[in-house]
């Protein structure tokens, strides 16, 4: 028999791979340490970060480069006047949720935009991040049945822990469960781009960039999904930035070049003495100027493809030049731009939605109308309208002057036998708020109200009535939970096939925790084994320390001690992602009210939890479910006995029956 220790130096075969993140892997299988050369910058949206840069920055030439040029041009052109009317909404909805002022009708007018779609707004932020928050924020959950299933429940642990590390190593966390919720409810979309980062000698799969709205474009806005449709944003960039990214191989260094800021002194002459400060100024003027961009997605067949690729492709609208072009940089995890949308309200079709702002746009114009013609009435009331004769020059000279603002002058032209100055008499009847009422509660019933959420002056409601309006008044905030819950795990979803192409299989095998399971990217199989057998034993066998029957033992121990039974596979098919945070809570029950519906029920109860383990326990579990923290203090200890007489057990929970069934069906 061979010795296992002197073969591997220890008491068993060594942990090939550390525990420590993603880079503790063998110097040489370390990923991190093979990809730590290439250009990648810390942006996480350059191109070339993903692995396998091409030398490049645009890999298309002559005529197919002129074609592409061509039809990006005419996209990007199409879709900036297919996106006008999305825009001018988005930037509305923008400034109706900040609650600034708009411009008056009149100088000194009233046109104030009411608070009422903002409170709602806020409202549904916070129950759907409350929901969110929830650590871990994905969860795996195994399909199918039989051997298949049992391993990925295994398993869906491991992957749940390392997708959590590197959404909260990466910094995405903050974009997931505020920023992107929080765009989503007051526009209507967050547009997330995915990209790789790398600090240090590690490269990060992360949410690199929340795109606004008013900054995206598409070509069709009627479809389901961005996979085949032109689509396209714009940024700013500084100057020394895009040189570093020509430095790199990212960008092309010559148009880079001629995108230059130039500063001249043609305007004024500069004095000699101050010659040389200016020049230095203007150079770093030069550096420190903002270039916008635009980083669009598009297919396209080179000639001679067998089909069309996905490029993506860096572009100067103003001189219409091509800083970068390459393929897809996710390319190795999905066909997709790597850019997804996080929607409410979104209709079949559609690509995008409709946040709370633009679905109280009505009720929002009758609130906003409703108190700028009451605030416009008092104003008239306070310097109310003057008539006065043109002939008269004191009377005009009043007029012009506009001594009493925001007064109306009427000028007559009648005889001056007539009063040359007249005011009229506007009643001031106070500021009424009934048409801001009718529009607040058409917003309850278009959102939720505090009523539905169980906030009632009524001391006679069950439990089960209780319950029953908070279903009501939740069910809209559940809908829109669902389609940030779904969306969300469509973009975690391409999140984690990144992580898979760029980080797990580049590494092979990877150890999660000391002695834990491992994760691969393939199955290993028999002649793998054989491999790494023959090279470990290879000097040992040449020496003539292993004969052939040790090395049979060593090629079936070999997979058991490695793996301890099994790689399983990082691409699983057999598991769902979805976000953890999926529930609306309604906390506005208060403890009181639910104190007084509890009451007669629990005190009917209390004879049987002395006597019977079983009523203890049923007890209790209504305390809990009602929200009780001290339910030690006001309840009785288990019994540890049970009534095994049925009648008697009968008899102490009738009159709990009765007493259930005319209330609710709460319980």
């Amino acid at each position: 028999m061979f010795d296992l220790e002197r073969l591997t130096g220890s008491g068993g075969v060594q942990e090939p791979f550390s525990s420590q993140d993603f880079s503790g892997l063998q110097e040489q299988q370390n990923p991190m340490q093979m990809m730590a050369d290439l250009p990648m910058d810390d942006l996480a949206l350059s191109l070339g970060e993903s692995v396998g840069i091409d030398e490049d920055a645009i890999v298309l030439a002559g005529e197919d480069l002129r074609r592409f040029h061509y039809r990006f041009k005419v996209a990007l052109a199409n879709a900036k006047t297919q996106m006008e009317t999305i825009h001018a909404e988005a930037e509305r909805d923008r400034k109706i949720y900040k609650t600034v002022p708009r411009k008056p009708l009149y100088d000194g007018g009233p046109d104030i935009t009411s608070p009422l779609s903002a409170d709602y707004t806020d409202g549904l932020r916070a129950h759907i991040k409350d929901a969110i928050e929830q650590r871990p924020l994905v969860s795996f959950t195994a399909d199918g049945i039989g051997r298949a299933a049992e391993e990925a429940t295994e398993v869906a642990p491991i992957y749940e822990a390392l997708l959590e590390r590197e959404i909260n190593r990466s910094g995405s966390r903050k974009k997931i469960a505020n920023d992107i919720p929080d765009e989503a409810i007051i526009v209507g979309t967050s547009i997330v781009k995915l990209g790789l980062s790398r600090h240090g000698q590690e490269i990060f799969a992360q949410t690199s960039r929340l795109i606004r709205l008013e900054n995206f474009f598409v070509d069709r806005i009627t479809a389901d999904d961005l996979r085949d449709l032109f689509c396209a944003y714009r940024y700013k960039e500084r100057f020394y930035n895009l040189s570093d990214d020509a430095r790199k191989g990212l960008l092309d260094a010559a148009v880079v070049e001629e995108l230059r800021p130039r500063y001249s002194s043609t305007e004024e002459e500069v004095p000699e003495e101050h010659e040389q400060t200016f020049h230095e100024d203007a150079a770093y003027q030069e550096e420190n100027a903002l270039i916008t961009l635009y980083c669009g997605y598009m297919r396209f067949r080179p000639e001679g493809a067998q089909e069309s690729l996905l490029y993506e492709c860096i572009y100067h609208n103003d001189t219409h030049k091509i800083l970068a072009l390459r393929e897809n940089p996710a390319g190795k995890a999905f066909s997709a731009p790597p850019l997804d949308l996080i929607r409410v309200s979104k209709q079949p079709g559609y690509l995008f939605g409709r946040g709370v702002v633009r679905r109280l746009e009505n009720e929002q114009k009758i609130a906003d109308r409703g108190i700028n013609n009451h605030l416009a009435v008092n104003d008239m009331a306070a310097a109310p309208p003057v008539q006065y004769n043109v002939n008269n020059p004191i009377a005009a000279k009043l007029a012009a002057d506009r001594v009493l603002e925001p007064a109306m002058w009427i000028p007559n032209y009648g005889p001056p036998d007539r009063n040359d100055i007249l005011p009229i008499t506007i009643p001031n009847n106070g500021l009424a708020y009934g048409e801001y009422e009718i529009a607040l509660g058409m917003a309850q019933r278009r959102t939720y109200t505090d009523e539905a959420i169980g906030q009632s002056s009524s001391t006679r409601k069950t439990l089960g009535q209780f319950r029953t309006e908070v279903a009501k008044g939740t069910l809209k905030l559940r809908l829109d939970l669902s389609d940030v819950a779904y969306d969300m795990a469509e973009m975690l979803k391409k999140l984690w096939a990144m992580i898979i192409a760029y980080k797990l299989e580049p590494a092979g095998i990877m150890s999660v925790e000391p002695m834990g399971k491992l994760l691969a990217n393939r199955e290993m199989g028999e002649r793998e084994v054989a491999a790494a057998v023959i090279e470990v034993a290879a000097e040992m066998l040449n020496a003539e320390e292993l004969d052939f029957d040790d090395i049979q033992e060593l090629t079936e121990s070999w997979p058991e001690m490695l793996t301890h039974g099994r790689v399983p596979s990082a691409k699983r098919m057999d598991l769902t992602l979805s976000l953890s945070g999926t529930k609306i809570i309604a906390d506005k029950v208060g403890e009181l009210d639910v104190e007084m519906q509890l009451m007669p029920i629990m005190l009917n109860l209390i004879q049987g939890a002395t006597m019977d383990t079983y009523i203890n326990h049923w007890g209790r579990s209504i305390l809990r479910k009602a929200g009780m923290t001290d339910i030690e203090k006001r309840w009785p200890q288990d019994p540890g006995t049970v009534i095994d007489n049925p009648a008697e057990r009968f008899a102490l929970v009738q009159q709990l029956n009765q007493l259930v069934n005319s209330y609710s069906t709460a319980f």
